[in-house]
């Protein structure tokens, strides 16, 4: 059932144009690339000031501040994400949906979005402390952690051969 849903989005007049053009794929996945890593950058600079990293102490601005700021771009680089990646994906949903490195990569993906609206709630507390404390330091760590291995999977997943009786 699931198997002729993704065949379905094969089929569908936008997937075979992204699939079949010499140009359409590879321009998605640059745009698709480039705007992912802006967003980890993004996401990045966060993570980097919750674990008590900063350019200069006395002129550092307050977490509410900054994820604001930042957070406006961040919710723009998603959205490019999301539509060049829903076309890539449309275009090869069969193959993809067996591949253990788009998997995990969707799977990082959820774990720190959802991590990330937890923590922007709790940021409020570690506003203005002169050194953050270690649960922040440690949330900061870990989402680093996740966006570095979005990368890292984003990566891997052209190389991941599916092979044809795992499609059956």
């Amino acid at each position: 059932m699931l198997l002729s849903f993704w065949q379905g989005l094969e089929a569908l007049s936008v997937s075979r144009a992204v699939r079949e053009s010499l140009w359409i794929f590879p321009a998605l996945e640059c745009i698709h690339i480039y705007s992912m890593t802006l967003l980890v950058s993004i996401f990045a600079v966060f993570d980097l000031r919750l674990m008590g990293f900063t350019i200069d102490r006395q002129s550092s601005e307050p977490l509410s501040q900054l994820s604001r700021r930042l957070l406006r771009w961040g919710w723009f680089c998603f959205g490019i994400n999301v539509i060049t990646g829903a076309l890539i994906f449309f275009s090869e949903a069969v193959k993809m949906t067996n591949n253990w490195a788009f998997q995990l990569k969707m799977g990082m993906i959820m774990v720190a979005l959802v991590g990330h609206s937890i923590v922007l709630r709790k940021a409020v507390r570690w506003e203005g402390a002169s050194v953050m404390p270690l649960e922040a330091k440690l949330v900061g760590g870990f989402s680093l952690f996740l966006w570095i291995g979005v990368i890292t999977t984003s990566r891997w997943i052209a190389f991941i051969i599916t092979s044809p009786v795992a499609l059956k």
